[in-house]
């Protein structure tokens, strides 16, 4: 019997091995595998509507120095507001400027206007409010535009009908419908075509108390179609905490009751 060699042996064991490794694997069957890819998304994370769509809220350029009752008329006192928080609307065709205060009882807006409106048919606006304890609030116009904050009630005023603003009404309800149904006859109003005054009643916007804060945005409505809002911002309305009472939180609780 014939023996080979020491590296003859090895020579063959490694030829073999070489053979061996060189024959092509059979296949698995079945769908291909996924290959997880370590490549970091370039696509910014989209964060929630109504966080990507909230406005900063705009402070007043003089804050709300004490609450203040307002004698509404046709002629405008503008010494009655000299504790008011005033917010300057720059940029604006219709608002120059847009102030604040409240009693017990009522919240009163003061409108400035960049030109006379008396006659002005086509002049309008509709102003959006936000009560923090509002059970429903929407964060779109009553034309499907976003506000940037979200209202919990609106109140339109049309030139056509310049003493008979409707509102305030919730937001909700008139988001079902496109327009503000009522009440009518709540809002006192004076107008001197320059400058109007609003009386409204805290009852209608539900729960409001001391040391709350109250959110407002105009839109401009001239022409029926939604124009420039006012301010850039919703504007932000801290309630003094020296209010004498409880304003307003129900029928059974009324203005001037005291805190239960």
């Amino acid at each position: 019997m014939m023996r080979l060699a020491a590296g003859a042996v090895a020579a063959v064991v490694l030829a073999a091995s070489c053979s061996a490794t060189s024959q092509p694997r059979p296949r698995p069957s079945g769908p291909p595998p996924v290959l997880l890819s370590t490549t970091v998304p370039t696509q910014p994370i989209t964060p929630p509507e109504a966080v990507r769509l909230a406005l900063p809220p705009v402070a007043p350029d003089r804050a709300l120095a004490a609450p203040q009752s307002i004698d509404v008329d046709h002629t405008i006192e503008f010494s009655e507001w000299e504790s008011a928080a005033s917010f300057t609307v720059s940029g604006h065709e219709l608002i120059e400027t847009i102030a604040f205060t409240l009693d017990d009882h009522h919240l009163y807006a003061r409108i400035d206007y960049r030109r006379d409106l008396l006659g002005d048919d086509a002049a309008g606006w509709d102003l959006y409010v936000e009560v923090p304890n509002a059970s429903a609030k929407e964060r779109r116009s009553l034309l499907g535009h976003e506000l940037g904050f979200a209202a919990s009630h609106v109140v339109s005023w049309r030139g056509s009908d310049p003493l008979a603003p409707v509102g305030p009404t919730p937001l909700a309800t008139a988001a079902t419908t496109g327009v503000a149904l009522g009440p009518e006859g709540h809002v006192v109003v004076g107008f001197d075509g320059r400058s109007q005054v609003l009386e409204l009643p805290l009852a209608d916007f539900g729960p409001v108390r001391s040391g709350d804060w109250l959110r407002f945005r105009f839109v401009d409505r001239s022409g029926g179609a939604e124009g420039a809002f006012a301010p850039e911002g919703p504007m932000h309305l801290p309630l003094p905490i020296t209010l004498t009472s409880r304003p307003c939180l129900t029928p059974e609780a009324p203005c001037g009751a005291g805190p239960s």
